[in-house]
């Protein structure tokens, strides 16, 4: 299978070099990355500024850090390197993508891009208890439950949709196959007296809503959760022309 892997946490990152590290014992792999993290910059592209490119080749797999954000890299690859890719595949992102988090994410917006040039996508998070997070994380486990299910999740999507997939660090309890839930966190801004910094408490997973990908990621679940481009809320408009 030909694999594009991007991500928002930089090329140099422990998640996406895992990946690439499993994937490439059996398929062709290209890695177009931000030069630097990216985080939160959903699926934003760069219209006007110059942009710049290193390229380097290890392990047989070739690798293009890119000076843009994740969007910028899965469209370089498309239109600029003509890599037509099977599937392209964001992450592993340090951090979960959970509900209202895909709205903003860089990961999941990278994924939907390659979903938008109707490639299968898939946008891979780990999550675990930040307050009580090793000093080194491992992102192993992940890659290798992407590598054993992907011939399984290619078939599931369809040309133009997205799985998002959030692995607990800790050993999963299982798989869910769930709706996105609603992140409701307690954000504000800090002022150190020249500096405004947006700041977000995290909120208690526990207590969302039962069934959503937050409730089982709070129970140590695999989450996956398909999504469409288009984000037309069909029955209301349906119940509008009937007015």
């Amino acid at each position: 299978m030909k694999i594009l892997l991007t991500n928002d946490d930089g090329i140099e990152s422990e998640g996406i070099l895992a990946l690439a590290r499993r994937l490439s014992e059996k398929h062709s792999v290209i890695v177009v990355a931000p030069q630097r993290n990216q985080s939160a910059k959903s699926h934003s592209i760069t219209m006007r500024g110059k942009q710049s490119l290193k390229r380097w080749e290890e392990g047989g797999t070739n690798f293009y850090a890119f000076d843009g954000t994740p969007a910028d890299c899965v469209q370089f690859a498309e239109t600029e390197l003509g890599y037509d890719a099977d599937i392209v595949i964001s992450g592993i992102n340090n951090g979960m993508n959970l509900g209202s988090d895909v709205l903003y994410s860089g990961t999941v917006g990278a994924a939907m891009d390659g979903a938008h040039f109707g490639m299968r996508a898939i946008a891979v998070s780990l999550y675990y208890d930040y307050s009580d997070a090793p000093e080194t994380l491992s992102f192993d486990g992940a890659a290798a439950y992407i590598e054993e299910n992907l011939l399984r999740f290619y078939r599931l999507l369809s040309p133009g949709m997205t799985l998002n997939v959030n692995v607990p660090l800790a050993p999963a309890c299982g798989e869910a196959f769930c709706p996105l839930g609603f992140s409701n966190y307690d954000q504000k801004y800090s002022f150190d007296g020249e500096h405004y910094t947006l700041q977000g408490i995290p909120f208690d997973l526990a207590r969302s809503e039962e069934g959503c990908d937050l409730w089982y990621a709070s129970r140590g679940y695999i989450t996956l959760t398909p999504l469409l481009l288009n984000f037309t809320d069909r029955e209301t408009l349906a119940r509008w022309k009937k007015m």
